[in-house]
């Protein structure tokens, strides 16, 4: 008898999720942004790297491999929990609600996505809060200096954001002033150095946008050698 009642409210609580999920998915619109009559949303954005290395092919461009945690506010994809056995969070796939089109900016490697398309799944809070955590890829332009010692130092900046729209359409702030490097092993690259830092470029030929916010990404590192002293020039 127990395992029955077990099953019977394990079956309920699935149909409550499914049942969320399909008011969701009729609240939502792929193609308008949260917020889209008065403005737009505001993305927070923390990264976290996992890897970092020159191009062989081409030894003024690093890439590094990061985890990028996104959040905003979605109200549409708001409920009350007492209505749904108090469900209070959900994984919903991306393909199937708006999502920011953030990318990178003068990148070494223009036509090749940002995000990667293996992490397909958000989640999404009551308080339509959402979260989603890809995998990334930045290729990027690396200023190349040698140090007293024979060490190469590398200073790659970037600029992330998105492509389309501007303030006041979107917003975007780094919800830590740098990467996080905990994650970073074996890595040819050593004396890592971030920031991340909020910036608006303005174009003045662009009417009805009053600037694009970006997140300035800074990373500085030296490649490891037998003379390598592990200190970065400032």
């Amino acid at each position: 008898m127990a395992a029955l009642v077990a099953g019977q409210e394990k079956s309920a609580r699935s149909a409550m999720t499914t049942a969320l999920l399909r008011d969701l998915r009729n609240a939502n619109d792929i193609y308008v942004r949260p917020g889209a009559d008065i403005g737009g949303p505001t993305v927070w954005v923390n990264m976290h790297l996992f890897g970092l290395e020159k191009l062989k092919e081409r030894t003024n461009v690093l890439q590094a491999g990061m985890s990028v945690d996104l959040r905003w506010n979605d109200p549409r994809l708001s409920w009350s929990p007492e209505e749904f056995g108090n469900l209070t969070t959900i994984f919903f796939p991306i393909k199937d609600m708006w999502i920011p089109d953030i990318t990178i900016w003068q990148s070494a490697d223009p036509l090749t996505p940002f995000f990667s398309k293996e992490q397909d799944i958000c989640q999404i809070f009551s308080t339509g809060d959402v979260v989603w955590a890809p995998k990334a890829r930045m290729t990027v332009y690396s200023n190349m200096t040698v140090g007293a010692n024979g060490e190469v130092h590398h200073r790659a900046r970037a600029y992330l954001g998105s492509w389309m729209l501007g303030v006041p359409q979107i917003d975007i702030h780094p919800s830590s002033p740098t990467i996080g490097s905990t994650m970073l092993q074996w890595s040819p690259l050593t004396g890592i150095n971030t920031s991340v830092e909020r910036v608006i470029q303005v174009f003045n030929e662009i009417p009805g946008i009053s600037g694009y916010p970006l997140l300035e990404v800074t990373i500085e590192a030296i490649e490891r050698g037998n003379e390598t002293t592990g200190e970065l020039i400032q």
